[in-house]
């Protein structure tokens, strides 16, 4: 399978409403050859992950990464609505805050707490977990 042929298989979604967070995480994740697109807020989100589940990538697995604390729709509230849809849908939110709750929120929906910063050989994992994809370890932080 050729690159090409691998990122069309592969999507990612990017939610965070820091630029420059999603920019470094993107920049990342195109280095597994994965399709990645971005969201500025849970809204955004949400209508991007309903695009990709009807379009090249329908039936494809796909992750997303979004932050937690966002305008418009927090991380949270656009879980909630993407598990509901898109069940198969592997989700990890990024928080710089962490309760207890939010994780037994996020876990009982079957997704993942990443805490800001992260740490790329967190995200590798799970990435390489849902695509079966290799790439060598980083040591950068958002």
């Amino acid at each position: 399978m050729t690159d090409r042929a691998a990122s069309s298989e592969r999507a990612v979604v990017i939610a965070d409403d820091d630029p420059a967070s999603r920019e470094l995480l993107k920049d990342w994740l195109e280095g597994l050859s994965c399709s990645v697109h971005e969201a500025k807020d849970g809204l955004e989100l949400m209508n991007r992950v309903a695009s990709l589940t009807s379009g090249p990538h329908r039936g494809a697995p796909f992750l997303v990464v979004s932050d937690v604390n966002m305008p418009e729709c927090d991380g949270l509230t656009a879980l909630h609505t993407i598990r509901s849809q898109y069940p198969a849908a592997r989700v990890v939110l990024v928080t710089s805050f962490p309760s207890e709750a939010l994780i037994a929120r996020a876990r009982a929906l079957g997704a993942e707490v990443l805490e800001k910063p992260l740490r790329i050989q967190e995200l590798h994992a799970i990435a390489q977990a849902q695509f079966g994809v290799e790439r060598q370890a980083d040591s950068e932080e958002t």
